[in-house]
């Protein structure tokens, strides 16, 4: 009852967001672009160009500062869940095509699903935001979808160039912690 009563109040937000902020101007820092690396494996979530597609899959690869590595962050606001004030973030990648956005789908909606992009950035379909919440003082961030309530891990067995990123139930292991490589980006 409490993740449904969570989910309606983010959607109800949404919906107002939806017609009174453009995501283009939220940026944590207007203009900037990230890296995001898993602190466990070292590897960068990449999104290869041909991947710029609705539906398209995210992959990691060694962190090498390659375009297809960027990503943007933007902060849409912020938001009281569980009685904790929150911020709720889009994760996205800019291409010839637009903007797509980092988000679960439903039916990837368990441990082992693996997220997608999509273009549809400004609906107030809640599964394309986020929350980044420190894990340490070191700059290590857990990345929660706010609608499923998993964090974005990448397995040992996926840990290799092409290999993709999943999404698991948010616990203490370090396949679920993310560092940003622009200094000072959060």
């Amino acid at each position: 009852m409490q993740k449904y009563l969570k989910n309606i109040v983010i959607s109800v937000i949404l919906i107002a967001l939806t017609f009174s902020l453009n995501p283009k101007i939220a940026l944590s820092k207007p203009g900037s672009v990230t890296n995001i690396r898993n602190v466990n494996h070292g590897k960068c979530l990449n999104l290869q160009k041909g991947m710029l597609v609705n539906g398209g899959l995210p992959d990691v690869f060694n962190c090498e500062g390659h375009i297809d590595q960027y990503w943007s962050i933007s902060r849409i606001t912020d938001v009281t869940l569980d009685g904790s004030l929150v911020s709720l973030y889009m994760i996205m990648r800019d291409g010839s095509k637009g903007s797509f956005c980092l988000t679960i789908e439903d039916s990837e909606n368990f441990n082992g699903g693996r997220p997608k992009v999509t273009k549809n950035c400004n609906s107030s379909y809640s599964s394309i935001y986020w929350t980044i919440t420190p894990v340490h003082s070191s700059g290590q961030f857990r990345i929660e979808n706010t609608r499923t309530d998993k964090c974005l891990n990448l397995k040992a067995e996926d840990a290799f160039n092409g290999g993709k990123p999943t999404v698991w139930e948010c616990n203490t292991h370090p396949d679920q912690f993310w560092t940003f490589d622009t200094p000072d980006f959060f």
